[in-house]
């Protein structure tokens, strides 16, 4: 006899899967909830109770744990002495397991009394979901309604279990197993009030290879997630360190969401130009403008919906992505034409977290995010224009490597100092780059993610013609700096956050 076991919390598109196993010679085991959905469509089924000879107990917490059941799963049908102990209680094989557990992550509220926590945690479930995995090589488990088409379709092919490569089954078998670790961490998470932090990791695609031709690498994306919030219209596949500057486009636009249009080109993870503006195609010239020679062959990300006027300006000149919340159809079309070209939309790019590898283990912290908490230090306030501009430059300054200097003027960054060995190093980048762009840095304004050691910095700035600077203080010399800052009458704002960026 063939026997599938059927148990679901979500029915969707159960009925098919079942009417597909049915026609194959399938007799289906169901709990109570499911044998009733499956009995709406007319489809027959043995409830497990007349199966096994008893009753749900404990008010449906033991319905499927029974020798009969898990002996079906678990046996070795290749081992006499297994299938000898099946018939000497009358059991016989279970051959697939479809099983949906409850829905924890979703139903589960850390404002719930615990007893109603805890009847949402699936024991049974996930004891046949487990079962059946270990037993791959003879079972295949089933545990989520998005597989069902791929399932029936594969079963219709092969007629038989028994006949389906052992890899298909393997991997239906990690998916039970990934999607078992998922829930349990999420009942730990909020049992523990959420101090437990962990996520289970799916394998998205392969990579054609890492950061350099001989590394290979691969994409993975939280199991949990059924979706990613972002998605590439057109162009070539995305590449390991396409990916890094894909997420860099996205940490560094967040902070600039519900204000003016804006544009940032990045190269590398840094941006290398930034604008704003009263349009958005003003920002995206402003952005080019900021470093003409380094912007060829980058990503432009954007903070609003962009058009086809836009697109023009940006495919105009090479790029390797851009990337919108959104894009006109009109846009879309004009993409088109740049066959290459990346083209990504994005629906929700916050992060509760960041992590990475380090010294043989993984680093976990939560995301950074802009802050503007700060005080005047120096003997002159900032007017009005300057804050505006302090603010901007700060935006950027935060998602910077470090060490990380910008200088910004009339609504464009028109200087960027990154990732130098000390800060006064970074600022002369940043003022050199500003000079050979042809940008004056007379009246502009400057951002620092952390302190300044030595006032030798505020001196360059100030000879430079900056007339404000906002960074977070801290430093021994900070009377030092405040004394050089009112020496060129600089308007000095100390930040109680530094926002360093390794």
């Amino acid at each position: 006899m063939k026997a599938a076991l059927l148990s679901v919390s979500d029915t969707t598109n159960l009925e098919h899967l079942a009417k597909t196993l049915t026609s194959l010679g399938f007799t289906l085991l169901t709990t109570t909830g499911t044998g009733k959905y499956l009995n709406s469509f007319g489809i027959e089924s043995v409830s497990i109770e007349d199966y096994t000879g008893y009753k749900e107990i404990l008010g449906g917490r033991v319905k499927s744990l029974h020798p009969k059941i898990h002996g079906g799963i678990l046996a070795k049908r290749d081992s006499k002495s297994d299938m000898d102990d099946l018939k000497s209680i009358d059991a016989f094989p279970i051959d697939v397991v479809v099983v949906t557990l409850y829905p924890f992550r979703s139903k589960a509220k850390k404002e719930m009394p615990h007893r109603e926590q805890i009847e949402l945690v699936d024991i049974g479930g996930a004891t046949l979901l487990r079962a059946a995995a270990k037993n791959c090589e003879y079972v295949l488990v089933v545990s989520d309604p998005s597989q069902y088409n791929e399932v029936t379709d594969k079963l219709i092919e092969a007629k038989s279990v028994e006949a389906l490569e052992f890899e298909y089954k393997k991997e239906k078998a990690i998916l039970a197993f990934s999607l078992l670790a998922d829930d349990t961490l999420s009942v730990a998470k909020l049992l523990s009030s959420g101090s437990i932090g962990g996520e289970v990791l799916t394998k998205f695609q392969d990579l054609r290879y890492g950061e350099n031709p001989h590394q290979e690498a691969g994409f993975y994306k939280r199991f949990s997630s059924k979706e990613l919030p972002w998605e590439q219209h057109q162009g070539k596949e995305l590449s390991y360190n396409n990916l890094l500057d894909l997420d860099a486009s996205f940490s560094l636009i967040e902070p600039f969401f519900g204000d003016a249009p804006t544009a940032i080109i990045i190269k590398h993870t840094n941006p290398c130009g930034v604008g704003t503006g009263n349009s958005l195609l003003e920002a995206v010239k402003r952005a080019k403008k900021s470093d003409p020679r380094s912007h060829f062959g980058g990503i432009v990300v954007v903070n609003q919906k962009m058009d086809v006027e836009e697109a023009d300006e940006i495919a105009s000149e090479f790029a390797e992505i851009v990337v919108a919340p959104d894009f006109t159809e009109q846009a879309l079309i004009r993409f088109s034409k740049n066959k290459n070209l990346r083209v990504v939309s994005f629906s929700s790019i916050s992060k509760d977290y960041e992590l990475r590898s380090a010294a043989s283990g993984f680093l976990i912290q939560s995301s950074d995010t802009v802050s503007s908490d700060y005080e005047v230090v120096s003997r002159r306030e900032p007017t009005k224009d300057e804050l505006k501009e302090l603010n901007f430059a700060w935006k950027v300054c935060a998602k910077v490597k470090s060490n990380a200097i910008v200088l910004a003027k009339e609504n464009s960054v028109i200087g960027i100092g990154a990732g130098q060995m000390s800060r006064i190093d970074s600022v002369e980048l940043c003022l050199h780059k500003a000079k050979i762009h042809g940008h004056s840095t007379k009246g502009s304004v400057c951002a620092s993610d952390a302190f300044f050691p030595f006032p030798d910095s505020i001196t360059a700035l100030g000879e430079a013609g900056v007339t404000a600077i906002l960074a977070p203080g801290g430093a021994k010399r900070d009377e030092e700096t405040i004394a050089e800052a009112n020496r060129f009458n600089i308007a000095l704002l100390f930040s109680k956050y530094r926002h360093f960026r390794h």
